[in-house]
């Protein structure tokens, strides 16, 4: 049986990846995937297929918004999705807002 293994990657608007966060893989089969993205923002799958060597994402949901439809992946692909800017991810952010 054929496996196909695939990755994403999800960063925010200046190319920061987006950690820890839920990314949904719904197939053209109707079974569906999830997991949480690491430190770097990358989340891997593996699928094994009957007789295809691709597999078709119907909906890939991230944090709960689809952020693309019906894409195809072959074995070793690496996908990359820029998602809304998370703030707590700006770990180098020191600036004081107050009115001092």
């Amino acid at each position: 049986m054929p496996e196909i293994n695939f990755s994403i990657r999800i960063v925010d608007e200046d190319g920061d990846p987006r950690k820890y966060i839920n990314v949904f893989v719904h197939y053209s089969d109707f079974t569906h995937d999830e997991e949480s993205t690491d430190d770097d923002g990358w989340v891997s799958f593996e699928r094994n297929t009957v007789f295809n060597h691709s597999v078709t994402i119907d909906e890939l949901i991230v944090d709960g918004d689809v952020i693309d439809k019906n894409i195809s992946v072959e074995d070793g692909d690496t996908l990359s999705f820029t998602v809304g800017y998370d703030g707590d991810n700006d770990e180098d952010n020191d600036e004081d807002d107050s009115d001092d």
